[in-house]
């Protein structure tokens, strides 16, 4: 799990989910230092280097998968990479423009996703890349 709270360890995401300890504790790696998604992509990128691994699932809310993919596709182009979208109870995606939130929420999404289209396009002129 990438760009976790500092603090947050893998027994408290379990007892959250209500899921045994024991039979997962060994099978969750937690990173803490992406800040945002293009540094998730990047933290996951060199675990899957160290573990040996060649896919890997997509786990994030529906309207947040396009552009998780853009940038993890940026980082791991031979990767094979499952979306699986979750959708957040809260996010209106039906007639998102009559709900200010998700209206507000599906806007900044899409800019962002143009924005890393971009830093794509042009590499180099965003955060000293090359």
């Amino acid at each position: 799990i990438s760009g976790v709270h500092r603090g947050v360890d893998v027994t408290e995401l379990l007892r959250l989910s209500r899921r045994a300890s024991e039979e997962l504790n060994c099978c969750i790696t937690l990173g803490y230092d992406a800040e945002d998604t293009a540094g998730n992509a990047r933290e996951t990128a060199f675990w899957m280097a160290e573990n040996g691994f060649r896919s890997l699932r997509i786990v994030t809310a529906n309207y947040h998968i396009p552009r998780g993919l853009l940038e993890f596709r940026r980082v791991l182009p031979e990767a094979v990479l499952i979306p699986n979208p979750v959708f957040p109870a809260h996010v209106r995606l039906d007639r998102w423009w009559r709900w200010p939130g998700t209206a507000w929420l599906v806007i900044g999404e899409y800019n962002k996703y143009l924005a890393a289209r971009l830093r794509g396009l042009l590499p180099g002129l965003f955060f000293g890349e090359t």
